[in-house]
């Protein structure tokens, strides 16, 4: 979005859902449509419907991201666009014969796959085998101004009812089996045995999120652990955090 808008214009696809930033993004003048890929079965259909779009809206430059490479690199190569683009953002190293086989074909047809660290540039060289000489690691950057150190908001810990002297602990990611949060649950037990005052907090949504508040819910950690859902006050929310 920061972008020059008199020198480009943006479009944003999503195969799944609109999500949470569609209307963030409409708000700024950037096109949300909804493609919707078959949600059930594997869609073959899927990539034609994007080469047309790409066709229509006359798409110089296709940025695909992580769940998208597939279809992403196919769509460009059918419309024959001059630019495609794939950015990794992080995955599981456990891959079946089929989604292997998905990433060497995608690996060929798209013009260049970024990664945002370099250990997952080496995982995808050494053991994806996308070409090396496509991938170039580009690390994610913030305004680091927005997220110094300040003290604890005092509305937001009105809004949970949290005292000064709580050991607060929070992680911000979606809620994806890749983050693990099962993982920081299981941790998060033991140190409450420890620190029963602590309180831990999620924040962010997901698929993940039923399954990580029946856990909840199932191992008494109701009171002590809450899921926000998305929020838009993350600097305050890191503030927040003691850990």
């Amino acid at each position: 979005t920061m972008m020059n808008g008199k020198e480009f214009s943006i479009e944003v696809v999503c195969l799944n859902y609109l999500g949470f930033f569609a209307e963030q993004l409409a708000e700024r003048g950037i096109q949300v449509t909804l493609l919707q890929k078959n949600q059930e079965h594997f869609d073959a259909l899927c990539p034609f419907r994007l080469a047309r779009f790409l066709r229509q809206h006359d798409i110089d430059v296709l940025h695909a991201h992580t769940g998208a490479f597939l279809f992403g690199a196919t769509a460009a190569a059918i419309s024959r666009l001059p630019v495609s683009v794939y950015t990794e953002h992080g995955r599981f190293k456990t891959r079946t014969l089929i989604p292997q086989i998905e990433d060497r074909i995608s690996g060929r047809l798209i013009d260049k796959i970024i990664t945002v660290s370099k250990e997952l540039e080496q995982y995808l060289v050494r053991h994806v085998k996308l070409p090396a000489h496509k991938i170039q690691t580009v690390i994610n950057g913030i305004e680091t101004s927005r997220y110094a150190n300040r003290a604890k908001p005092v509305r937001l810990l009105d809004e949970f009812g949290i005292s000064q002297s709580s050991r607060i602990l929070g992680t911000v990611a979606r809620l994806d089996e890749v983050k693990d949060h099962l993982t920081m649950l299981k941790v998060f037990q033991l140190v409450r045995e420890k620190y029963p005052d602590s309180r831990l907090f999620l924040v962010g949504d997901g698929p993940m999120r039923h399954v990580l508040s029946d856990y909840i819910g199932k191992n008494d950690l109701s009171s002590s652990v809450t899921i926000t859902g998305y929020r838009q006050d993350i600097p305050d929310m890191l503030n927040l955090f003691d850990v």
